[in-house]
């Protein structure tokens, strides 16, 4: 049988259409004739075709649904979280928070836009006239909250330009920026000191000279909180709007450059569309990379055991952190996956997607704090800083600030500081402008697949659900003119007696937004289908199909070992040396988590 879901979503649309609700009986009677009236042998036929091998076509649906909930809060924002909240206990906390609560309701969520067919503003009319004002709300916080990804995308073309212009000078003292009298005083860089040990035997640089006296230089301002402060502070004079507004041309540029692949062939779409996705597929990849080069693994593994505190586990901060985490870092009320999902055919699995996007994020968070251990581990062993400089800053000033720092005083070329830039450009891009080329390049009438993010989502499912015709250049002049209107707010930033208070009101409406458009989802769903089986499909939300088993659920016994042993293992292994003996076990302990997962992996190939 079908469960408890499917049920009371004919239910509830039928109530509506009982409602005869202007201009969309039609659409909820064709629902209702095409989705819950099907014959038995429809749902065998399609039981059989669920069971096939995993076809190319879906593993690039997988995969483009990843990137689209791949942001740069997994690369520069989570690990500054990881670092503050107890290490290692933080991952834990993470992992159940992502298992009890964020999974479940991102499923629904994707199983919800793709059965509906529908973007949130239609979606939530078929309940009844009176649930359409959420559905306008959820549309208008969605845009809304994109204007914080569109300032954070222009803060990073800014440090891009930086870089571009001279990457060294990033992470140096002697900036010709500093026009301050006392900058260079308070400025501390590791880069600066290797050259001075370098050239003239001293120990550190310190004002605009090489000096040895370390009383005065150990409490100083690292480089790349200075390079921030003064970049990206509205409050100094300096940096007047003309410098401010210096990459807008340039983003105008890369997001007007889509409207003219609409007119494009079959065959230039195709490679174009590959070609996006393996620029958004590489960040993984440069990733794990730059961390390999950075550190060894015995001063990593030194480190973690300091950061991991076991009094995080009782505090209330590392519960709410982690679920705030959980929920933005996979697409939860993102009102973009409701929307993309909306976009897949009807039929798609829905639970494999949302194990698929869960486990990516999982794994990119996982990455993203094995980078900030090997950038905390090089602050470590410097003698200028010791045991006392810590990554206790997330963000810009962390990662984009921190990371090229540690490149050039490893003697890397800058081009990994472009690389590494440029992949939080290109994460920030698709947070704030989603994927709007393979969207625009192809016609909506016939693609199974269409991704964006955020509000460029909720703007595509908007003209798709009311404009009849010439639906994809209606849609270009939406994200066109939504991306125009999201990057001229940016220009109230760059008000010096403003922008401060401009920034901390778009970082809490961001923050606002998330867990109201979650809780206006929830109640909706639970006013329409009842608590008991709102609770219920939860957990068995996936069988909607006949002659579905056990295992299907997302609470089955292999989804509790993929979501819950693995990790658990992973983290047992983190934690296993003691903090005195870690140098000596180190190599041991990596043989030996090594062998454990091999033994994990043939007791899963012997069933």
């Amino acid at each position: 049988m079908r469960s408890g879901f499917t049920k009371h979503i004919s239910a509830g649309i039928g109530r509506s259409c009982e409602r005869k609700t202007p201009g969309n009986t039609a659409v909820l009677q064709y629902f209702l004739r095409e989705n819950v009236t099907r014959p038995k042998q429809w749902w065998d036929k399609l039981h059989e075709e669920s069971n096939r091998e995993i076809s190319g076509a879906q593993v690039k649906d997988w995969l483009w649904f990843c990137c689209l909930v791949t942001t740069d809060v997994n690369f520069l924002y989570f690990q500054g979280e990881f670092v503050k909240h107890g290490g290692a206990y933080f991952l834990l906390v993470y992992l159940l928070m992502i298992y009890f609560i964020v999974f479940p309701v991102l499923h629904l969520e994707i199983f919800v836009g793709q059965l509906c067919q529908a973007g949130v503003c239609k979606t939530f009319n078929m309940y009844g006239r009176l649930f359409i004002g959420f559905g306008v709300v959820i549309f208008l916080m969605g845009c809304l909250r994109s204007a914080f990804f569109v300032q954070r995308s222009y803060l990073v073309s800014v440090h891009m330009w930086n870089i571009m212009r001279n990457a060294e000078s990033v992470a140096s003292c002697q900036r010709p920026e500093f026009k301050l009298p006392n900058s260079a005083l308070y400025c501390t860089s590791i880069v600066n000191d290797k050259e001075c040990r370098a050239k003239e035997g001293a120990m550190y640089f310190y004002g605009s000279k090489c000096i040895n006296d370390t009383q005065n230089v150990k409490t100083n301002m690292p480089a790349a909180e200075q390079y921030f402060s003064h970049t990206f502070n509205a409050s100094e004079g300096s940096f007047t709007l003309t410098d401010r507004t210096q990459p807008l041309p340039k983003c105008l540029t890369s997001i007007l450059h889509c409207d003219p692949v609409i007119c494009a062939d079959d065959r230039t779409v195709l490679f174009h569309s590959e070609y996006v996705e393996c620029v958004e597929n590489i960040d993984e990849a440069v990733n794990t990379g730059l961390t390999l080069q950075l550190s060894g693994q015995t001063s990593i593994l030194v480190f973690s055991v300091q950061l991991c505190d076991v009094k995080a586990i009782f505090a209330l901060q590392t519960y709410m952190q982690a679920l705030y985490y959980g929920v933005l870092t996979t697409g939860v009320a993102l009102t973009g996956m409701l929307c993309s999902s909306s976009f897949r055919y009807q039929q798609g699995d829905s639970y494999r997607l949302a194990c698929a996007v869960a486990i990516n994020n999982v794994l990119v968070n996982f990455f993203s704090c094995f980078l900030a251990l090997c950038v905390a581990s090089v602050f470590e062993s410097t003698p200028r800083f010791g045991s006392s400089y810590q990554p206790r800053k997330s963000g810009f000033l962390y990662s984009i600030g921190t990371v090229p720092e540690v490149l050039l005083y490893k003697d890397r070329s800058p081009f990994w500081i472009i690389a590494f830039t440029l992949i939080c450009v290109i994460t920030n891009a698709c947070t704030f402008a989603g994927k709007p080329l393979q969207l625009l390049a192809v016609k909506l009438t016939k693609v199974n697949l269409a991704l964006t993010a955020g509000g460029a989502a909720t703007t595509c499912a908007l003209v798709r659900d009311n404009v009849k015709s010439h639906v994809e250049y209606w849609t270009a002049a939406g994200i066109t003119l939504f991306c125009t209107i999201g990057l001229l707010l940016c220009l109230i930033r760059c008000h010096p007696s403003v922008g401060l208070p401009w920034e901390r009101i778009l970082q809490e409406m961001f923050n606002m937004n998330i867990f109201f458009t979650m809780a206006i989802m929830i109640m909706v769903f639970i006013q329409v289908y009842g608590p008991r089986e709102f609770i219920i499909d939860m957990a068995e939300i996936s069988r909607i199909r006949r002659h579905w088993n056990s295992y299907n659920s997302p609470f089955s016994p292999w989804h509790t070992t993929m979501f819950k042993a693995l990790p658990i293992v992973f983290v047992t292994w983190l934690l296993q040396p003691s903090s005195v003996h870690i140098r000596q076990a180190a190599p041991r302990c990596s043989f030996f988590s090594s062998y454990k997962f091999h033994k994990l992996e043939l007791h899963f190939k012997d069933g």
